[in-house]
């Protein structure tokens, strides 16, 4: 019910919207979103995974989003959003005027502390890894490999530190998206 609301929002928020592939882009979150039910992880991670592109690419905020699907659902869409507008940034975060390095930190620190109230955002980001890997080819050969780079370098690495906190039910789902991560990699020309 609650999973059908954040699809038809997504769904609403990016119509108009193509990804580079051509294709309409709420494909992108809705197969992030399946990738994620093979892992049976719960309701609102599923909610947050197709809703993890609304503020980042469209006129959606996180108060808005706090308001319709509470705030566990908007923290992890927050903690994804890499360029976020003005009115989504608290007061007390100017990161979108720094240099892309030093932004990539920032949103790695804020994944990697957002992580561990709630491990569903690792997870959401591992599915939308695997799913952008999976159309890297409209990428030239130079964009490819920085996607890679960036992934082998800063995000293994912060995978590898919050898995340690995962119980053995978390830890053996992460493997499992991990080994699939991985292999997408080794797909990519």
């Amino acid at each position: 019910m609650f999973l059908q609301a954040a699809i038809d929002y997504a769904t609403t928020h990016h119509a108009g919207q193509y990804r580079k592939t051509g294709e309409p882009y709420i494909d992108h979150p809705l197969r992030v979103m399946s990738i994620l039910k093979r892992y049976d992880l719960d309701e609102e991670i599923l909610m947050a995974a197709v809703l993890h592109d609304v503020n980042e690419d469209t006129d959606s905020t996180n108060p808005e989003l706090e308001r319709v699907f509470g705030g566990r659902v908007a923290m992890m869409v927050y903690a994804l959003s890499k360029n976020r507008k003005p009115d989504t940034v608290p007061k007390d975060d100017s990161t979108n005027s720094k240099p892309k390095d030093v932004r990539m930190g920032f949103y790695l620190l804020r994944l990697e502390h957002i992580e561990k109230q709630d491990p569903g955002v690792i997870f959401i980001k591992m599915a939308d890894q695997i799913d952008n890997f999976n159309s890297l080819d409209v990428f030239s050969p130079e964009k490819q490999a920085r996607k890679i780079k960036e992934i082998e370098e800063d995000f293994m690495p912060l995978y590898k530190r919050v898995a340690v906190t995962f119980d053995s039910v978390l830890y053996k789902k992460y493997k499992r998206l991990l080994a699939e991560l991985r292999s997408s990699l080794k797909r990519t020309p």
